[in-house]
């Protein structure tokens, strides 16, 4: 959580989800807490069923324990995505992509440690994904480069 606060990636950041390792659908999250020692504190859930860390200097040093709750008769996989931090919709250009990739690979290095940037591959495009509940037509347009 902690690189999701660091400069030069301030439109994408790491997202913790869980996945029904069969259907690969996400896991809706039941419930969710930290707790270390006395201190006990819920994790508000989320309408994409992201797990959603807050992160404080207490946090930090605290170094809790995290606890999810997931549907019994599943079996859910953990999941860390890098993403953008605001959801796209409508007419996504080829130049919003172009920005997001190297704050991407910059996530990605920065979480893989010192000596990532020589071991992560390169990022070189994005997955949109889209609620089951939309419909309608999806157009691509060619960019000439």
């Amino acid at each position: 959580m902690k690189n999701n606060a660091k400069e030069g990636h301030e439109d994408v950041k790491v997202a913790f989800f869980f996945v029904d390792a069969d259907s690969k659908t996400l896991c809706p999250i039941e419930k969710a807490w930290m707790e270390k020692e006395e201190h006990y504190e819920e994790l508000p859930p989320s309408p994409i069923n992201e797990l959603v860390v807050p992160l404080d200097n207490n946090l930090k040093s605290a170094n809790p324990l995290v606890f999810v709750h997931t549907p019994e008769d599943q079996r859910c996989d953990f999941s860390m995505v890098v993403m953008t931090t605001e959801p796209m919709s409508g007419e996504v250009s080829y130049g919003e992509v172009e920005t997001l990739l190297p704050q991407m690979q910059v996530m990605l290095e920065d979480l893989g440690g010192m000596f990532a940037s020589w071991f992560t591959p390169d990022v070189e495009g994005i997955t949109l994904e889209f609620a089951p509940s939309i419909e309608g037509k999806i157009t691509f347009s060619m960019v000439a480069q």
